[in-house]
């Protein structure tokens, strides 16, 4: 019998895809694993159980989570649920709430955000496009944007454009008061009622529908003349056009684009005025406002601010080259076509210097990286050697670090309530995927962070209801449940669990698990224990791993496909208070332990000794007690 012994120094490549198990040629093998869910990778190689989460509020349904940062002193957490904001500050405390807001439910994960100072835009396809505003440290407001307008109030500086056929004439009554407007083809509809329309430079405003040529409007300003003219135009963002679908701020503009009807149009707002889109002469600092040019309509899907601005369409990845420092102006904006592989509606995020896109088509995330040498943009696929983690996104977010650890993650939410975490490190060359998930049967609906804070709104069923819960995720492994509290009384009834009323908890006191407990209706869990005054509450989350099958080249030729076990293994743990390696429990206390004390984490390493051979032999891990565990690397000793 031959043995050899092998080293798993790192897991930072995390879960790979089954499709992967065959290529044993690949360096990230060896710093990959059949299976990583709920853990959170360290820079450094090794994992831990993920954080948990503590309960914060109770949401009014279903909601998407959205920081808001007026100053690094005040930030804030926005819960958008259906024609509701509700506010919270960084310990999930409620501020305050709006209410009567025009968007709904399903518009949720569909909205697009920018904010400056104490002002968020919000915008949709199909709403107007809105204002949150922070008055006070602990007031806001909406309301929808109002462009700018001249001092007489027209004309209004906002964005327009001719949808009808380009040969089609508009006819005025009149030049003053209110007049009819009639064009020579079909073109009004009911909804027109409230848009501006300009003839020649000059403003109406439509007051009145008669037919599909024919509306009754009343004159802003002066019209030149009632003769027939081509020379007229509309709104562009308007009830009958659509709305923007996204927006961003960049080199002091607003940019609004992705509309359903002019949906590669791009305005952008004069320097330092968000509310102005005037154009004027093309000024350097006046109002850009541009349509994509190549082949086919691209359907505009998100602007991103990096090191240039970036534009995601459906079908491919735009932006304008310009040299080194050389501000955007009406006079100088070109896009150009980078790669051609289409966003869909997740919002990209700007992480380690690159832009992390979900494609068009197929599980793909790819970074959008600018290069330094070919003066262009490339968009490689990152998510290669671990696709079946996603599942069908609908949302994504990013933390970069927090006060104890350096991390950074990408978040992608999916429709079964899982999310797809990315820890990266690109000039470290740390790429690696893993799975969270919360209790058995519950699902993670929104997930994002507030500076160094993550939140993540959880669909939780509770006492045979469906309920939305806030709740944050501890910096550290210190909290190991989710939705947990911590208690505290005296005897052996403790209260204050009403948000887990009739649910099975697990306890944690002393550093000891107490195993699992069923709070009554009352919120309230008694304990055979004696002597305990506080203690943790939560519901179970499992985390678990199971190696890649362990293989090496012999004179013979690779192990791949052979019979052999492997019989010994060897974890090298960092505050591990509970481990199970395949079926057998790591041993934290002994004998002699006073056990009035806290049990003593195991910073070591440990052998457990494994039987049976396999074609496949692999390395599971588990928990049994929900308390902390760090892995930092495995070394296996196979047999065959």
């Amino acid at each position: 019998m031959s043995r050899f012994r092998i080293i798993q120094t790192n897991f930072l490549k995390g879960e790979l895809d089954p499709l992967v198990a065959g290529r044993v040629d690949l360096d990230g093998y060896f710093q990959g694993a059949k299976t990583l869910r709920n853990w959170a990778a360290f820079a450094q190689g090794g994992i831990m159980r993920r954080p948990g989460t503590t309960y914060t509020a109770t949401l009014q349904g279903k909601s998407r989570l959205v920081p808001f940062q007026f100053s690094k002193d005040e930030r804030y957490l926005f819960a958008f649920s259906d024609q509701r904001l509700d506010v919270y500050d960084t310990d999930g405390v409620a501020v305050t709430n709006i209410t009567s807001c025009p968007w709904t439910e399903a518009q949720l994960f569909a909205l697009d955000f920018a904010q400056w100072g104490d002002v968020m835009w919000v915008v949709h396809q199909d709403m107007p496009i809105q204002e949150i505003t922070r008055t006070s440290a602990s007031t806001f407001s909406r309301a929808a944007m109002a462009f700018e307008a001249h001092s007489s109030g027209y004309p209004v500086y906002e964005p327009y454009f001719k949808f009808a056929v380009e040969a089609t004439t508009i006819t005025p009554s009149a030049t003053t008061g209110s007049i009819t407007l009639t064009t020579s083809a079909d073109h009004w509809v009911s909804d027109h009622v409230g848009v501006r329309v300009r003839v020649g430079s000059k403003t109406c405003t439509i007051t009145g529908y008669t037919s599909a040529t024919v509306v009754n409007a009343t004159v802003n300003e002066t019209l030149s003349g009632t003769s027939a003219t081509g020379d007229w135009d509309e709104q562009v963002f308007s009830a009958v056009q659509g709305y923007p679908g996204c927006v961003a701020l960049h080199e002091q503009r607003l940019w609004l684009a992705g509309t359903e009807n002019y949906p590669s149009f791009i305005a952008a707002s004069n320097t330092t005025a968000f509310r102005k889109f005037d154009v004027g002469a093309a000024g350097d600092d006046e109002s850009i406002q541009i349509s994509l040019g190549s082949d086919g309509i691209n359907e505009i899907r998100f602007i991103v601010s990096g090191r240039h601005l970036q534009v995601f369409t459906d079908s491919g990845e735009f932006y304008p080259p310009l040299t080194s420092g050389e501000p955007l102006t009406p006079s100088n904006v070109a896009f150009r076509r980078q790669t051609a592989y289409g966003c869909k509606r997740i919002t990209p995020q700007n992480v380690d210097g690159a832009t992390l896109f979900l494609q068009e088509t197929g599980p793909t995330v790819r970074e959008f990286v600018y290069d330094d040498v070919a003066q262009a943009y490339g968009s490689d696929a990152i998510s290669l050697f671990s696709p079946h983690l996603l599942s069908a996104p609908t949302q994504a977010a990013h933390i970069t670090g927090n006060s104890q650890r350096p991390e950074q993650y990408v978040f992608y939410v999916n429709t079964d309530g899982t999310v797809a975490v990315f820890h990266t490190a690109r000039a470290e060359s740390i790429s690696g995927w893993m799975l969270w998930s919360t209790r058995s049967g519950d699902e993670i609906v929104s997930i994002n962070a507030v500076g160094p804070n993550l939140f993540a709104c959880v669909k939780r069923s509770i006492n045979s209801s469906t309920v939305y819960y806030l709740e944050k995720f501890s910096e550290e492994d210190d909290v190991t449940l989710d939705c947990s509290k911590d208690i505290t009384g005296s005897g052996q009834t403790f209260s204050g669990l009403t948000h887990l009323a009739n649910e099975e908890v697990y306890l944690i006191a002393n550093g000891v698990s107490l195993g699992a407990h069923t709070v009554n209706g009352s919120g309230e869990v008694t304990i055979t224990e004696t002597g305990v005054t506080a203690m943790s509450a939560g519901l179970y989350y499992a985390p678990s791993l199971e190696t890649m099958p362990p293989d090496t080249g012999t004179s013979t030729g690779p192990l791949t496909g052979e019979i052999r076990r492997i019989s010994r293994v060897t974890v090298v743990m960092n505050t591990a208070l509970s481990m199970k390696v395949a079926g057998t429990e790591l041993i934290v206390r002994q004998v002699t332990d006073d056990l009035s004390d806290p049990p003593t984490a195991v910073t070591d390493t440990r052998d457990f000794y494994l039987r049976g051979y396999s074609r496949n032999p692999t390395v599971t891990i588990t928990q049994t007690d929900p308390l902390s565990l760090r892995i930092l690397a495995l070394v296996m000793e196979i047999s065959f």
